[in-house]
């Protein structure tokens, strides 16, 4: 805001008397907290949730989200202290969206400061909640310790309320078991919380309701999947990973805006739990499909899925590699590396390193089995005949194996309409 602007809206807020600001903040609160509600409900794109008087496309909804994302983060933190309940509530939507494109310490900071409001006001629920989406944002931020922290008495407090009110809590202490299974613990401790909350998932989850929003059954199926894979069970991680995918497809027919990107977090994992044991061809598919669907998403909205491109063209590289689409593999592997460096990021994609190495790896021997060639051509009879691509190279195998208990940023998408507990959402 311009300097004079500044000070002429100072002045002309200390001539209004206290009723007249609060009225103000009132309605700018409400406005904010009205319209963000409608534009998540459009984005997400749940049964019957169609375009309002705010928006008419999906497409706006998101523009107004980023253009108001500095005003809306402001209004949270200055409404929590005079409408509670309010800021609470647009605290969890708010910080979906900070969590999504990447503003890790918004989202962090907007978390701590419900937290403390829940606390004030003795809302344990809402602070289960808060400490565990302020978990998942401090992981993701590079704060391991600190996040097992938050998450752990997340767990801790849902697990009380669930022994009171089971149909009520249950389901976020579910929830939160999931994220719980991909934090910095030993491998046997996230295989026990992941299988807790599978445990849970499947007593509340319905046929007839695939995308009831508090109970979350694919994703702690996929970590169930991380946490075996980790411990070195491939072929035991193979089936929660599949039943993960059918069921985040099933939710993305239904509401493709909030569960798209899940769908391709679970095509990634299942491809390499495929990989792990052998079925190539089935893990370049799954691989393609998550690729494809997340390219579709980053037309959409740039700043929360091209980061995750590089990560699910590494992947695909190493499926084709794998399969013996050697030149495929290098072409991906140069587009993901041009993607990364025009994200300012090269360097943070490991998987990109290890197809980088298997690629070099691989080249010698490729070139004295008849140089390079198109997916499913070998001069030594077929695919799959040279030496090093009849399994995956050692740098392949290193690369699945430091993708095993690779984590989440969320078991799925937050609940909307309401923050009430024990409702369908």
């Amino acid at each position: 805001m311009h300097d004079l602007i500044h000070l002429y809206a100072a002045e002309l807020a200390q001539q209004d008397g206290g009723s007249a600001r609060a009225q103000a903040l009132d309605r700018l609160l409400n406005h904010y907290g009205t319209t963000m509600k409608a534009a998540h409900r459009l984005i997400e794109g749940g049964p019957g949730d169609h375009p309002t008087g705010s928006f008419g496309n999906r497409t706006q909804a998101m523009a107004w989200l980023v253009a108001e994302r500095v005003n809306l983060t402001a209004a949270v933190k200055t409404g929590v202290t005079t409408h509670p309940r309010l800021a609470m509530g647009m605290t969890f939507t708010l910080s979906h969206y900070l969590t999504r494109w990447g503003y890790f310490d918004d989202a962090i900071a907007v978390n701590r400061t419900a937290l403390v409001t829940a606390r004030t006001v003795g809302d344990e629920y809402r602070e289960a909640r808060f400490r565990n989406n302020l978990g998942i944002d401090l992981a993701l931020a590079g704060r391991p310790t600190e996040a097992l922290e938050e998450i752990t008495e997340s767990v801790r407090l849902s697990r009380e309320l669930a022994r009171a009110d089971p149909a009520a809590y249950e389901p976020e202490l579910g929830r939160t078991l999931a994220n719980l299974a991909v934090q910095a613990l030993p491998a046997e401790q996230r295989r026990a919380a992941a299988q807790e909350a599978v445990t849970i998932a499947r007593r509340w989850a319905t046929a007839a309701d695939p995308i009831r929003r508090d109970v979350e059954l694919a994703g702690a199926l996929d970590n169930l999947s991380l946490s075996l894979s980790g411990l070195g069970q491939h072929r035991e991680a193979l089936a929660p990973a599949g039943e993960a995918v059918e069921i985040r497809r099933r939710q993305a027919q239904l509401a493709p805006g909030a569960y798209e990107p899940y769908l391709g977090e679970v095509l990634l994992n299942l491809s390499l739990r495929l990989s792990h044991v052998g079925h190539h061809d089935e893990a370049l598919a799954a691989a393609e499909e998550a690729v494809t669907l997340l390219q579709r998403l980053a037309s959409c909205d740039a700043t929360a899925h091209r980061p995750q491109l590089p990560s699910a063209l590494g992947i695909l590289g190493l499926a084709r590699l794998a399969v013996g689409q050697f030149d495929n593999a290098v072409d991906t592997h140069s587009l993901a590396t041009s993607i990364a460096r025009d994200l300012g990021a090269h360097n943070d994609y490991p998987e990109l390193r290890l197809l980088g190495t298997a690629l070099a790896r691989g080249e010698q021997t490729h070139r004295q089995h008849g140089g390079r060639h198109r997916a499913g051509q070998s001069t030594s009879g077929g695919r799959g005949e040279l030496p090093f691509l009849r399994i995956p190279a050692p740098a392949v195998g290193h690369a699945l194996r430091q993708w095993s208990g690779r984590g989440r940023k969320t078991s799925g998408p937050p609940p909307h309409g309401t923050d009430e507990p024990g409702t369908p959402l």
